[in-house]
C-alpha cells in the first residue's frame, strides 16, 4: 500500500503529520496555521500541559528505572504494576516512531527519507507475535483514532507482530479503554484517517485556513488577530 498520492493528487513533500497536529487542525484550521505553519503566535503552555508532561516523564522513569512515582502520583503505581506484570517482556518507553507515505518504517527525524506520520509511544511491550501499546492520559475520557493509528505504526516497525492491543489509560478517572488489532487492519486504519489528512494536505497546498469559531475562542485561543478571538460563534 502506498500513499504517495492523496485524493488523486501527488503529495507535496515534505508533508508530515501527527495525531495531535491533525486533532489541532480539525479543531480550528486558522489557529493551527498561525501556531504551526506561520508561527506568528505561540500557544501558551497551560498548567494542564505542564502537569501532563510531568506525569509522562514520571511514568516513563518508573518503568525504565524502578524509581517510585512522586507524591501526587502514587495512586497510579497500580497501572505501572499492571503494565509490567502482564506484559513483562521487551518494554520501551517514550519511543519516537515514524513512517513514510509508503508505510515504511523510518526515523522520527530522518535525513534520507521524509517522515509522513510521527508518533511517540508512551509504552510498547513486545511478547513474540503480540504487542501492547499504552498511552497514559491525564485529560478527560474520550475515544479517538489514536488507538488504531498507534497500532498501525507498531505493525510497521515490528514485522514479527501479528496482534496489537492499544490501551488508553485515563489516570484521573481510573478508566482504561482498549482495542485489539491484527496486521490485516493496517489498510482500514489508514483509510479511516485519510479524510482529515486530505483536508490538512489541501489546506497546505491551497494556503486556505478557515476559522472554526466555537466556545474555545472565548478563553482558549491565542490568535488575537482573528475576528472571533474572545467571542467565538457569537462573533
Amino acid at each position: 500500500m502506498s500513499l504517495t498520492t492523496i485524493d488523486g493528487k501527488p503529495v507535496h513533500r515534505p508533508f508530515a503529520w501527527s495525531f495531535s497536529a491533525l486533532d489541532s487542525f480539525r479543531t480550528c484550521a486558522k489557529k493551527y496555521y498561525h501556531e504551526k505553519v506561520k508561527k506568528d503566535f505561540v500557544e501558551p503552555i497551560g498548567e494542564h500541559l505542564i502537569w501532563g508532561n510531568r506525569v509522562h516523564a514520571a511514568m516513563a522513569k518508573r518503568i525504565e528505572t524502578g524509581v517510585p512515582l512522586p507524591e501526587g502520583m502514587k495512586q497510579w503505581e497500580k497501572w505501572v504494576d499492571w503494565a509490567m506484570t502482564h506484559y513483562p517482556r521487551k518494554m520501551y518507553v517514550e519511543q519516537k516512531l515514524a513512517v513514510t507515505n509508503e508505510l515504511k518504517p523510518c526515523k522520527y527525524f530522518d535525513r534520507d527519507v521524509d517522515p509522513w506520520f510521527r508518533t511517540v509511544a508512551d509504552v510498547i511491550s513486545l511478547n513474540g507475535k503480540t504487542a501492547r501499546l499504552i498511552d497514559w492520559k491525564t485529560g478527560k475520557v474520550k475515544e479517538s483514532d489514536q488507538l488504531s493509528l498507534g497500532a498501525a505504526v507498531v505493525f510497521i516497525h515490528y514485522p514479527e507482530v501479528e496482534q496489537v492491543t492499544s490501551s488508553f489509560v485515563f489516570l484521573k478517572d481510573d478508566v482504561k479503554l482498549e482495542e485489539a488489532f491484527t496486521r490485516t487492519s493496517i489498510p482500514a486504519i489508514c483509510t479511516r484517517s485519510l479524510p482529515g489528512v486530505i483536508a490538512l494536505h489541501n489546506a497546505i497546498r491551497t494556503d486556505v485556513w478557515p476559522a472554526n469559531p466555537s466556545g474555545l475562542c472565548v478563553a482558549h485561543c491565542s490568535i488575537t488577530s482573528c475576528p472571533y478571538y474572545g467571542k467565538g460563534n457569537r462573533g
